[in-house]
């Protein structure tokens, strides 16, 4: 619960890549590479829509036209249940039903932790932090979990020679000095009452205008990313690292970050096209029967009516599956459902926020997630065989999603 919704949720927030950092932690604690691989890569799928500082309830803003504030609270609603929902996964895939019983407490408490303080905070307006707090908010109470039932939570007798070596070489805040800068830089940026959110959200937004009257805000000073590689250059010299250890770590990006990056532009470029299709030079739909959306809409009302609203997180679910990322999710499915309800007489808000909580819950059995848990610990091959597990707990949980939003669309 601690490394894997705590932390998970923490570094997907912060823009890192639990998948890749975690399982080597996981394996060198003494678990099975099936676990290793397993547990990061559902652990902060809840809340993936806090991941990036924000990034996917932000692109969902702009598609609907309404502030993050505002549409925050149609993930939030969702997330005590299905935060509650990955913690039980969690143990199921450790340990069956009997794992599930016997961590039935911590794995609410967890849950409904991340869950709440998600609602809190989209009440507050700081949807951009959600992310953080709630990974902050799940490590605090599980340590106070530990103290209260007299648990440990620091074990030195099970360290061996190298991890006493690792010790010796680094000190405990060299190695987490990036995550610190990173943490402390993303409450600054995003801190209403302080000017620097207004300046690299607002101010500073860089519009990039491909498609007239439709400009994308880039937002470079406000991205994760962006305050990641910050934060990675200023931590340099505290973990004193090597000039080889960085050329290494260049190599490996090189080698791993091409493949997420072309599957979600795909995606993107897919979404863009759904969305634009029949439109003249002057970029206006002349006629609603040659754009792909308005036909699918018509399509999906008729085949599901007023069902719609219980398949439409699998819709996200299968997107997630393809792109890897609930964000391209967002931007291909979200207009459909808009459409869609506006035909079937629904509340296409609810609906769309449901789609992106299926696209986050993807996480678990993305080929490309998997893959990359894999090759962090050299266990490529390994992930068919998570997936075949894994994919399970998907479809359980969209289908809470999915009876959740049927009850609530209308």
């Amino acid at each position: 619960m601690i490394i894997n919704i705590g932390f998970g949720t923490l570094l997907t927030a912060l823009g890192a890549v639990p998948v890749s950092i975690l399982p080597p932690i996981m394996l060198s604690l003494g678990y099975s590479s099936f676990i290793a691989i397993a547990l990061p890569a559902i652990g902060y799928d809840a809340l993936t829509t806090y991941a990036l500082l924000g990034v996917p309830v932000v692109v969902f803003s702009n598609i609907v036209g309404m502030s993050v504030k505002d549409v925050g609270i149609y993930f939030a609603r969702y997330m005590p249940v299905i935060s509650t929902c990955i913690a039980l996964g969690m143990l199921w895939i450790v340990g069956g039903w009997k794992m599930v019983s016997k961590g039935l407490i911590p794995a609410t408490i967890s849950g409904l932790t991340a869950g709440f303080i998600c609602i809190e905070l989209s009440k507050l307006g700081l949807i951009t932090i959600t992310g953080i707090a709630a990974g902050i908010g799940v490590i605090v109470i599980m340590l106070l979990y530990l103290l209260l039932f007299r648990k440990p939570i620091m074990d030195r007798n099970k360290m061996d020679l190298a991890d006493i070596s690792a010790e010796k070489n680094m000190t405990l805040f060299a190695a987490i000095s990036p995550w610190i800068i990173l943490v402390v830089i993303s409450l600054l940026i995003n801190t209403p009452i302080l000017p620097i959110f207004d300046l690299t959200f607002n101010r500073i937004s860089m519009p990039l205008e491909i498609i007239p009257g439709s400009p994308e805000k880039v937002r470079l000073l406000w991205q994760a990313y962006f305050w990641i590689a910050i934060s990675t250059l200023v931590s340099l010299p505290i973990m004193k690292a090597s000039s080889s250890q960085i050329k290494i770590s260049i190599r490996k990006w090189m080698k791993r970050a091409p493949r997420p990056v072309f599957s979600a532009a795909i995606f993107f470029a897919i979404a863009y096209l759904f969305n634009n299709s029949g439109k003249d030079g002057s970029w206006q739909i002349i006629d609603q029967n040659y754009n792909m959306i308005s036909l699918l809409a018509t399509s999906a009302a008729s085949a599901f009516d007023k069902f719609y609203p219980f398949f439409a997180p699998y819709l996200g679910l299968f997107a997630g599956f393809i792109s890897g990322s609930e964000t391209s999710a967002i931007v291909m499915l979200t207009n459909l459902h808009l459409t869609t309800a506006e035909e079937i007489g629904a509340f296409g808000l609810v609906i769309a926020a449901a789609s992106g909580i299926g696209g986050g819950l993807a996480s678990v059995i993305s080929p490309a997630k998997l893959q990359n848990a894999a090759a962090s610990i050299d266990r490529i091959g390994e992930e068919s065989r998570v997936l075949r597990k894994t994919v399970i707990i998907a479809i359980a949980i969209t289908a809470v999603c999915a009876l959740m939003t049927i009850m609530s669309a209308y």
